[in-house]
């Protein structure tokens, strides 16, 4: 992993865009899975790509005064009310699709709005629903001002508490209950960047990133099926906790070879555009594949490549237009020059100012 500097204030971090970029191809593909027969390769991009998001969230905290009513503003503007455009936008689909299968009027409603942390279609937004709850605990904790050991702690009693969640008493309201556990790899995030800034040697730094991937490979190969953060189904709970840190320690070493890569940091500038809108691709290329009798088969594979490609290339052409335009579909309502926002990099992008990097490069 390369450190998270950059050389003149408002430069992006091409490392941590081109991991969003990979994973946001792995989101898509992984969808477009489940009409093939490749089911090993979807539990192995399962096992890590959602932590990841929020590992890399939690690289990217640092400490910051800011008035909770101002923090939240600009959370709400720049996450939540994206999240609820995209939902409005299939809304009426959502509720068709529901009574076509004779949903009640209480479990529409429960899905519309969230209610037991579920939704009836584009259900990757969950992410930004998550992805909000996240930031907002983490900043009524102040977590972002604990020492490195304060944050690994805060991690492992987040984890403990989603263990209990998760085993022994279900607590699905808003999903509150797969938030806690993505505070635990936000905290994690917090912590690997703290010990990643104290590390000097760059061999040590890669033969870390191959200790991570082996013990990526053993813990995701002893999974029986594809875990799922959304529906908080992890197959085994420790698994996915190690598959979630060890998977994204790997992918962000290979971001790091494969920085240079533009088509790759410009899906990674885009996460929220492409995450709100892809699931349409999923959905009806997965209808589609039902009715002509390739789902579950290996043309199915090569239908989810294709398609997967397909996508990428228009959204590479299509992001530009839709930035110009429509630019809160990427979370972006307005400007600041005098005050950047960074500690939700995994939507709108990442900047670091100068004073920061002049700071961390003389403790490197």
């Amino acid at each position: 992993m390369e450190q998270t500097t950059s050389k003149k204030q408002g430069e992006r971090i091409a490392w941590i865009d081109t991991a969003k970029g990979l994973c946001l191809f792995l989101v898509v593909f992984g969808h477009l899975l489940t009409i093939g027969t490749w089911q090993n390769l979807k539990t192995a991009i399962y096992s890590f790509h959602m932590p990841m998001y929020f590992i890399l969230a939690g690289w990217l905290m640092k400490p910051k005064n800011q008035k909770f009513s101002t923090f939240l503003k600009e959370k709400f503007f720049r996450i939540l009310i994206p999240a609820i455009v995209y939902l409005l936008v299939c809304l009426p689909l959502s509720i068709k699709l529901q009574i076509d299968a004779g949903a009640s009027t209480l479990k529409i409603l429960e899905k519309t709005f969230y209610f037991k942390g579920r939704l009836h279609f584009n259900v990757p937004v969950w992410f930004l629903l998550a992805m909000f709850q996240v930031l907002v605990i983490a900043k009524i904790i102040r977590l972002e001002k604990y020492k490195t050991w304060g944050k690994f702690l805060t991690a492992f009693i987040c984890f403990a508490l989603a263990y209990v969640f998760y085993n022994v008493y279900h607590f699905p309201y808003f999903g509150i209950d797969k938030a806690i556990l993505c505070l635990g790899f936000y905290s994690v995030g917090g912590g690997l960047c703290a010990v990643r800034a104290k590390i000097k040697s760059k061999d040590l730094v890669s033969f870390l990133a191959i200790i991570s991937t082996m013990l990526w490979l053993l813990f995701s190969a002893l999974m029986k099926q594809s875990p799922s953060l959304y529906g908080f189904k992890l197959d085994n709970f420790f698994y996915f906790i190690l598959t979630g840190i060890f998977g994204s320690i790997m992918w962000f070493k290979i971001s790091s070879l494969l920085s240079g890569i533009k088509s790759l940091t410009k899906f990674g500038r885009n996460t929220l555009l492409i995450l709100g809108s892809q699931y349409y691709w999923y959905y009806y290329v997965r209808k589609h594949a039902v009715s002509f009798g390739i789902a579950k088969t290996y043309i199915g594979n090569i239908v989810a490549v294709v398609f997967t490609l397909l996508s990428m290339i228009v959204y590479y052409y299509l992001t530009d237009p839709v930035n110009k335009y429509l630019p809160f579909l990427n979370g972006i309502w307005y400007k600041d020059k005098k005050k950047e926002t960074d500690d939700e990099p995994v939507l709108i992008g990442v900047k670091q100012e100068d004073g920061e990097n002049a700071q961390e490069e003389k403790s490197n």
